[in-house]
């Protein structure tokens, strides 16, 4: 039975089983001693939008070198979050920089597995933050724009399927397993918008 920690600038203050770590890229020494005795490294860590030096270019870095410190504690695996159809070519530079973090991964030597859903929700505004962001959008704007026709298919997953499929690939013995994560339902982006 291994330690539960999260690494991010939040707390889980209602579950004293998960020790809460910072996440500070910029203090390695920390992220070593955050990383001590990890079996497995769920990581779900990006950035929605560039600010600064805050780029989708350098959150693919910050998590190259974190799998290299995982690499250097002997955390045995990694599961990361990744998205459906991401390549390093990709225009836009979320998906891009998510198909460079999946490469560092792939190259890093350790055990590994890549999830990519299209899209998260969740039961609460916290776990759908897609979904959130769009209503709010909807409710003040009189127009929503949506890619090409609207009929193109989208099929978020449920997070805590997401969940259940993360942690399937984590006790898993096999490396380096890829799955696309989308839920049974498929709507169109005009219907999905519209039920929103």
């Amino acid at each position: 039975n291994h330690p539960n920690r999260t690494l991010g600038d939040f707390s889980l203050k209602d579950d004293e089983r998960v020790s809460t770590h910072p996440l500070d890229f910029s203090h390695e020494e920390a992220l070593l001693r955050a990383l001590e005795g990890v079996d497995v490294l769920y990581c779900t860590y990006w950035i929605r939008f560039a600010r600064g030096d805050s780029t989708h270019e350098r959150a693919a870095a910050n998590l190259a070198r974190t799998f290299d410190l995982a690499k250097q504690q002997g955390v045995r695996k990694v599961v990361f979050s990744s998205h459906t159809h991401a390549t390093e070519d990709s225009p836009f530079p979320y998906i891009a920089g998510k198909a460079r973090a999946v490469a560092a991964l792939r190259s890093s030597g350790l055990d590994y597995a890549v999830v990519r859903p299209c899209g998260i929700f969740g039961d609460t505004a916290a776990e759908s933050i897609l979904m959130n962001n769009a209503a709010w959008v909807l409710r003040r704007s009189p127009l929503f724009l949506l890619a090409a026709s609207g009929r193109e298919r989208f099929q978020p997953i449920h997070v805590r399927d997401m969940a259940a499929l993360m942690h399937e690939l984590g006790t898993s013995s096999a490396s380096g397993e890829e799955r696309d994560a989308c839920g049974p339902d498929a709507p169109m982006s005009t219907e999905l918008f519209a039920a929103v």
